[in-house]
C-alpha cells in the first residue's frame, strides 16, 4: 500500500468500521452453525446431512486460503473486503429465499471462497494503513470481531421465530455494514498521505538487505527447525475440538436436557462470549508468566482436560454445570486461538514469513473445521455424546504433551538471531 493514515481521528473511524464489518461477516459465517439445532429439531436435515452442509464452507475456505494466499497481497485490501462482503450478501439472499439442501450447500461454499481474504486484508489495513499508535491495541481487539459475531448469531437464532430468518438478518445487516464501510474508506483515503512524503520509505529501504538474506530460507526449513511442523498437530486438534463445541453444543444440550433450540442457543452464547476473556488472559499471562507460546498452549490444553472429562456426564449433571465447564473450555480455546493467529506467526517476522505461517495455521485450523463438521455429526448418530466428549478429552491431553515436547526446540528458534 502506498498510503497510510496519519490523521488519528480518521484512523480510529476506519479501524472501528473495519471491526464492525468483520463482526457482521462473522455473524454470516456462523449463521448456519447457530441454526443447526433448530434445523435438526425440525427434522429438516439429519445430523449427518447437517454436518455435510457445514463442511461446504470449510472446504472452499481452506482451499482458497492455500491458493489465494499468494494473490491476496496483490490487490487492495479494501477491494478484497468489499468483494467478499458482496458475494456473501448474494449467497445469504439465496439461502433466505430458497433454503433447500443444495442451495444452502452451494451458497455456503461460495461464502467460503468469498471470505478467505477478509482476515489477511484486515491485517494489511492494520499493519500498513492505520496510524501506528493504534496498531498494537487493535491487534488484540480486531480478532474479537469473530467472537462478537458468533455471539450475535446465537442470540439472533434464539430470538427469531423461524431459523430461515437468520439468513435474512445476515444479508440485510451485511449490506448496511458494506455501505458504511465503502463510505468510510472513501473518507479515509481523502485523509491519507503518501509514503513518499514520509520517512518510512528510507526506514524500509534500510531493512531491505536484511529481508533479502532471509528470502532464501525455505518455509519447510523454518517449520522443522522451530518445531512448528509438529506443533500443527495440537493446532489441528484444538480446532477440531473447538469447532465441534461451537457447531454441536446447542444440539447436544437440546437433546441431553430436552430443552428447546432457543434455550440451548442461549446456553451456547454464554460459553461463546467467554472468548472475550481469552484475549485478556493472553495479554496478562504471556510473556509475564509463560515465556514461550508453546508452554502456554500446552498448559491451557492441560487445564481443559478435567473440564472436558467432567462434561462426559452431560444429561446427568445439572445443565448449568455443563455450561460452566464448556465456558471455561471455550475460554482456554480462545486464548490458544489468539496465540496461534497473533503471537506464534509474529516470531517469523524476522524471516519475513509471518504472513505465510499465519496463513498455514489458518488453513490447518480450517481443515479441522471440514473434518469436524462431518465427524461429530456422524459420531452423534452412530454413538453418543459422551463418546464424543471422551475423544475430545484424550485429544486435549495428547496435544498438551506434544506442546511441552516441542517447547525446547521452539525456545531455541524464537531466541535465535538472524
Amino acid at each position: 500500500m502506498t498510503k497510510y493514515l496519519e490523521d488519528k481521528k480518521a484512523s480510529h473511524i476506519l479501524i472501528i468500521v473495519c471491526f464492525l464489518t468483520y463482526t457482521i461477516i462473522a455473524l454470516t459465517r456462523n449463521a448456519y452453525a447457530a441454526a443447526i439445532a433448530s434445523i435438526v429439531a425440525e427434522g429438516y436435515f439429519t445430523k449427518s446431512d447437517a454436518g455435510i452442509v457445514a463442511t461446504s464452507f470449510s472446504i472452499t475456505y481452506c482451499v482458497s486460503q492455500i491458493i489465494g494466499s499468494y494473490y491476496v497481497d496483490r490487490f487492495s485490501p479494501f477491494k478484497v473486503i468489499f468483494m467478499g462482503a458482496l458475494v456473501t450478501i448474494f449467497a445469504n439472499i439465496a439461502m433466505s429465499l430458497t433454503p433447500t439442501y443444495w442451495v444452502i450447500f452451494i451458497s455456503r461454499g461460495l461464502c467460503g471462497v468469498a471470505q478467505f481474504g477478509i482476515w489477511p486484508a484486515l491485517l494489511r489495513i492494520l499493519s500498513e494503513y492505520v496510524n501506528k499508535e493504534h496498531r498494537r491495541v487493535w491487534r488484540y481487539i480486531l480478532p474479537l470481531g469473530v467472537t462478537l459475531g458468533y455471539v450475535i448469531s446465537y442470540l439472533a437464532i434464539a430470538a427469531i421465530p423461524e431459523w430461515r430468518g437468520i439468513f435474512t438478518l445476515s444479508y440485510i445487516s451485511l449490506a448496511v455494514a458494506t455501505v458504511i464501510f465503502v463510505i468510510t474508506v472513501i473518507y479515509a483515503q481523502k485523509k491519507a498521505v503518501t509514503l513518499e512524503s514520509k520517512s518510512e520509505i528510507s526506514a524500509n529501504e534500510d531493512n531491505m538487505t536484511k529481508k533479502e538474506n532471509t528470502q532464501n530460507i525455505s518455509v519447510f526449513r523454518l517449520l522443522t527447525s522451530s518445531g512448528a511442523l509438529i506443533l500443527m498437530i495440537p493446532i489441528f486438534a484444538q480446532a477440531l475440538i473447538g469447532n465441534g463445541i461451537g457447531s454441536w453444543m446447542p444440539t447436544m444440550i437440546m437433546e441431553s436436557y430436552n430443552v428447546s433450540p432457543a434455550i440451548s442457543s442461549i446456553m451456547t452464547t454464554i460459553s461463546t462470549a467467554a472468548k472475550f476473556v481469552a484475549v485478556v488472559w493472553v495479554m496478562i499471562f504471556y510473556p509475564r508468566v509463560f515465556k514461550q507460546q508453546t508452554t502456554m498452549m500446552g498448559m491451557l490444553l492441560l487445564f481443559a482436560v478435567p473440564f472436558l472429562a467432567s462434561s462426559i456426564f452431560i444429561g446427568k449433571l445439572p445443565m448449568i454445570s455443563v455450561v460452566v465447564f464448556i465456558t471455561i473450555i471455550q475460554t482456554f480455546k480462545g486464548s490458544i486461538h489468539q496465540l496461534n493467529t497473533v503471537e506464534i506467526p509474529k516470531v517469523y517476522t524476522k524471516y519475513n514469513r509471518s504472513g505465510m505461517v499465519a496463513g498455514l495455521i489458518n488453513a490447518v485450523a480450517t481443515f479441522a473445521g471440514v473434518i469436524s463438521s462431518w465427524l461429530w455429526g456422524w459420531m452423534a448418530e452412530s454413538y453418543s455424546w459422551d463418546v464424543i466428549i471422551t475423544v475430545w478429552t484424550v485429544m486435549a491431553l495428547v496435544s498438551s504433551l506434544i506442546c511441552f515436547a516441542v517447547t525446547p526446540l521452539w525456545k531455541k528458534f524464537s531466541d535465535s538471531k538472524i
